[in-house]
């Protein structure tokens, strides 16, 4: 059962009591739901629920960006450009002119814009390249708890900005926490936001698919927005891939 449940929290609707809702699609109890994932949590099968953003949308510059650092300096400039906060990843690949890749974002308001911080993280390197996305696909990969992937077609997704009032930006800090493990977990969100429940719903309900939330499968995010923000997929032969999305910088 917890397969189903794992699958389920990956399409966490905007109700006021979601778990109940993915309850009733089992036919379980919500405390069932709820007790399960609470152990899931403490057996480390999941680390975090929460919401995935479209940086995209929400004006952020991204790009991959590539470095040709000398090898025996690789971890000390990696340290160094990992402490970055819109640094999702960071990987050595060895044999090639560049061997140090990373994805950084940079938001719309930040002091320095993206090419100024490639070049303070260029000071530790010989040569680098920045590769901006002009074209963006969603392929769709649903991260089973059985199967490692199944597609759905490709898609190409608009590159559109949308502006922000400073409520949205205000949700979006808060709700990158880990998705609350309660009956109205919205409710404990909207508490901190210091406004009604409600609102905070309607106004999620509204930004669903419309902006910094995408619907579509689990590539940048999952339908509804959701997505696990770890887990342990058993492959072939006893292996383990662990999932590590991203989310744009406070």
């Amino acid at each position: 059962m917890i397969e189903k449940i794992l699958s389920l929290v990956q399409d966490i609707p905007i109700v006021e009591r979601p778990y109940a809702y993915i309850a009733e699609k089992l036919g379980m109890s919500e405390e069932e739901v709820l007790q399960t994932l609470r152990k899931a949590k403490e057996e480390k099968i999941i680390r975090q629920v929460s919401p995935i953003y479209d940086t995209k949308a929400l004006g952020y510059q991204s790009a991959l960006v590539a470095f040709r650092v000398k090898p025996e300096r690789i971890e000390e400039v990696a340290q160094f450009i990992n402490a970055h906060p819109g640094v999702s990843h960071n990987y050595e690949r060895p044999g090639g002119y560049f061997n140090l890749w990373i994805t950084l974002a940079v938001p719309p308001d930040a002091p320095l814009s993206l090419e100024e911080t490639v070049n303070i993280f260029a000071k530790n390197t010989e040569d680098y390249a920045i590769l901006r996305t002009k074209r963006v696909f969603k392929i769709g990969v649903k991260l089973g708890y059985d199967s490692v992937e199944e597609r759905d077609e490709v898609q190409e997704m608009s590159l559109s900005v949308r502006t922000l009032e400073d409520l949205d930006k205000l949700i979006i800090r808060h709700t990158q926490d880990d998705f609350p493990l309660s009956e109205r977990p919205f409710l404990e969100y909207a508490k901190r936001l210091g406004m009604d429940e409600p609102t905070l719903i309607e106004k999620s309900q509204r930004n669903e698919g419309n902006g910094p939330f995408k619907k579509g499968r689990r590539h940048f995010i999952s339908q509804k927005g959701w997505l696990l923000c770890q887990r342990h997929v058993r492959l072939e032969g006893g292996a383990r891939s662990d999932v590590h999305p991203w989310k744009p910088a406070s």
